[in-house]
């Protein structure tokens, strides 16, 4: 089973879209870091919470030692530090980074880290029939229209038109 090494970002958007529970019924294991448990609120920690328990997504607790890796990497400065123990795991054990934001992404690129967003989080849940297309085309509509990150990227507006049009067809 692939593993999916998650950011804070994801979580927050997925709770907000209201998909975190359906999220957890990927046929992936989830895995998160300690940094990034802690950058969540405690509001999403607690709706978290029940997968944790069971199970279904894991907290590694990095040790220092990941932040001379990376530094031993010439990762982005504008990383915090959160973000490289994502990179970091994702990189001794993971298979998948899922993140929303763009220097992360970008860096874990350049490692050829394979990397996705919310979008192919929501093309997942569509495929494997946890959510309709329906109820993804109303959710991300929504999300796109009040996150300005969504808004004003480009090239996610652009990838979003095309999910948006193979589903509505």
């Amino acid at each position: 089973m692939k593993v999916l090494v998650t950011d804070a970002c994801i979580f927050i958007d997925l709770i907000e879209c209201a998909v975190h529970e359906p999220f957890f019924e990927l046929p992936y294991k989830f895995v998160t870091t300690d940094y990034v448990w802690d950058e969540l609120s405690q509001e999403h920690k607690l709706l978290l919470q029940p997968n944790v328990d069971v199970q279904k997504l894991s907290i590694h607790v990095a040790d220092e030692s990941f932040l001379v890796q990376t530094s031993e990497k010439n990762l982005s400065r504008s990383l915090s530090i959160a973000d490289r123990s994502v990179w970091h795991l994702t990189k001794t054990i993971g298979d998948i980074l899922i993140t929303s934001d763009g220097a992360l992404r970008r860096m874990a690129q350049k490692h050829q880290l394979e990397t996705h967003g919310l979008l192919w989080i929501f093309e997942q849940l569509v495929q494997h029939s946890l959510i309709s297309s329906g109820l993804a085309l109303d959710v991300l509509e929504l999300l796109f229209q009040q996150n300005s990150y969504y808004k004003m990227n480009p090239k996610l507006m652009a990838a979003w038109e095309k999910l948006k049009a193979h589903w509505e067809d």
